[in-house]
């Protein structure tokens, strides 16, 4: 097994051994999960071109997509190494990529379209890491190449409405990212797993995406309990599409 490094350890250490009970996770979540791929979907109907799904997870839900917008080729990569196995051994990527080092990306050519879904970037500790990433998957991308990333949202409503006023208050007066910042223990079979998340506000998102070099052609909220999609970005998870300029 390869050495998954520093800046993603954590959540390959976690994600590896809840990988046998992902596939149950993500069907309690459907309603949400079907709003953001439908999402995805209507804005490839005219193609995905060549398509990576990064932070693939055990990949059915990226092969489901890649099954409706039918892309030139496809790439899946995730951090866990179980993750990777089980995309593997579905079939449905050209190749799978093991994000375990700087260099992992060396043999993907460039993409016309990354999917990067269910709070990933959450996943990543710290506004630098994030910041990173995020110019990663811009490097990635062919010029006019889309991103699209959904993330969880410290303004959500469904958290109190008056809870979300206040942070939204908070969050203006005296902006600090770190507020969104969580740790917590993740029990897997009896275990307990160091685990650590982080809530986005919609400025944030804006900020890092931005900086990384994107263009943002749109943004939406997608409840996460029934998946409606509304532009109130108080409503759920923040949903982003993102251009690389051409």
């Amino acid at each position: 097994m390869n050495e998954t490094p520093g800046r993603y350890s954590e959540a390959a250490v976690v994600y590896d051994a809840f990988a046998e009970k992902y596939r149950d996770y993500s069907a309690g979540k459907a309603a949400y999960i079907s709003s953001v791929d439908n999402l995805v979907c209507d804005a490839l109907i005219n193609g995905a071109g060549a398509m990576l799904d990064y932070g693939s997870g055990d990949g059915v839900r990226g092969a489901s997509v890649a099954a409706r917008t039918r892309p030139a080729v496809f790439f899946q990569a995730d951090v866990s190494p179980e993750m990777v196995a089980r995309c593997e051994t579905l079939g449905a990527a050209e190749r799978v990529f093991l994000v375990d080092r700087a260099d992992w990306s060396e043999d993907l050519p460039p993409v016309d379209t990354i999917i990067c879904l269910w709070n990933v970037l959450g996943h990543v500790p710290g506004t630098q890491v994030r910041r990173e990433l995020l110019a990663e998957l811009f490097s990635l991308l062919k010029p006019g190449g889309r991103l699209f990333i959904d993330v969880n949202n410290r303004h959500y409503a469904g958290y109190g409405r008056l809870q979300s006023l206040w942070r939204r208050f908070v969050d203006r007066i005296s902006p600090d990212y770190a507020r969104g910042d969580v740790r917590f223990n993740w029990q897997i079979d009896g275990t307990d797993y160091p685990a650590s998340g982080h809530f986005f506000t919609p400025a944030e998102m804006r900020d890092l995406l931005t900086t990384a070099g994107f263009d943002i052609a749109s943004s939406l909220a997608v409840d996460y309990t029934t998946g409606a999609v509304s532009a109130d970005p108080t409503q759920g998870q923040l949903f982003f599409e993102a251009v690389r300029p051409g």
